[in-house]
């Protein structure tokens, strides 16, 4: 496992919370994922929630968070940003009507 793939994972392990062997799952099913892994969509190199377990854990929270700053730094540069300067970006939501029960109502809001 090379080192764009573990970190990649690590990340996005961290965003999801989820478990090595859901993990697995994502990485052996997801073809766009397996494409920014650097995999073909003939690859059939598969991945187990005990291989990425003994890769994942050696990188470390504090790691990913440099490579965040790294990344936002350069992006910064790319778009000519400096410090200082007000950032601006638009968002759109949309609305839609659906039936949520009892419990699951509150844990929306």
């Amino acid at each position: 496992m090379n080192i764009w793939v573990v970190i990649l994972l690590a990340a996005l392990k961290q965003e999801l919370n989820c478990t090595y062997d859901r993990l697995a799952t994502l990485a052996n099913q997801m073809g766009i994922l397996r494409l920014m892994m650097g995999h073909g969509t003939t690859d059939k190199k598969v991945y187990t929630g005990q291989s990425l377990h003994d890769n994942i854990t050696l990188v470390s929270a504090t790691l990913l968070q440099k490579l965040n700053q790294l990344i936002i730094e350069v992006g910064h540069q790319v778009v000519g940003h400096h410090i200082g300067d007000l950032l601006k970006c638009h968002a759109d939501s949309k609305v839609s009507l659906t039936h949520a029960a009892f419990p699951t109502d509150l844990a929306l809001l």
